[in-house]
């Protein structure tokens, strides 16, 4: 079995999308998050992707979750570059 450690991961409380972020360790990433306690969040989801900083700023721009105060990295690409 192979562990997902790079990639877009996704913040949710109640079920409602709350943050959007990056990393090229997310479980890492998301304990920051729990121990900084700036976010509140109660389940998480992890997106394998080519080009993570592509995904996570279309994703904000497009969905804009309460946490994400910019939004994001601007690109010109094509859907290729990031949805395998």
């Amino acid at each position: 079995m192979k562990v997902v450690t790079k990639g877009v991961y996704f913040l949710f409380d109640d079920k409602q999308l709350v943050y959007i972020g990056e990393s090229d360790n997310i479980y890492r990433r998301i304990g920051q998050h729990i121990y900084d306690g700036t976010k509140k969040f109660d389940s998480f989801e992890i997106f394998p992707c080519n080009d993570r900083k592509k995904l996570e700023g279309f994703l904000i721009r497009a969905l804009k979750p309460k946490y994400n105060v910019s939004l994001g990295m601007t690109y010109d690409f094509v859907e290729e570059d990031i949805f395998p």
